[in-house]
């Protein structure tokens, strides 16, 4: 017999830029939860960015995969507000801001 089987993280994981962040920033960062096959990833509605930053989702690193085509800017402006659901154990956060200070 086979049995499928939900597991939740005890406590789930948060992953900020530094505020504020760098200009000229080309972060990856990458969360892997080894045995999962399925993470939610979900956006605090506070989230924002100048408008020529960019957050970008992956499942694997080295850019491959795209779960999502880039997005930024103001609160709720192109921010994915239901959570994203990405197959497999890992996934990978891109940020990129420009070359502003503003």
């Amino acid at each position: 017999t086979q049995h499928a089987a939900f597991v939740e993280h005890a406590e789930p994981l948060l992953v900020e830029s530094p505020h504020p962040y760098q200009p000229n920033t080309n972060d990856e960062t990458v969360i892997r939860v080894p045995g999962a096959t399925m993470l939610t990833v979900t956006f605090d509605e506070r989230c924002s960015t100048e408008q020529r930053t960019t957050v970008q989702l992956f499942r694997h690193e080295r850019q491959v995969g795209e779960v999502l085509p880039a997005f930024g800017g103001r609160p709720g402006g192109s921010w994915p507000r239901a959570p994203i659901v990405v197959q497999g154990d890992q996934v990978v956060i891109h940020f990129r801001s420009d070359l502003s200070n503003s």
